[in-house]
């Protein structure tokens, strides 16, 4: 399974654009259908 986050809008005044020092973005995602241990990367 592979999930592709191609648009994504962050607000002017987030620390996430204000910290140069932030490089990374960690997005948490849910299927409703499947319990959260089948979903798990190994």
């Amino acid at each position: 399974m592979k999930i592709v986050i191609s648009y994504l809008v962050l607000n002017p005044g987030t620390a996430i654009i204000q910290n140069a020092s932030i490089k990374m973005l960690y997005v948490e995602y849910r299927f409703l259908d499947y319990p959260l241990e089948e979903l798990e990367t190994p």
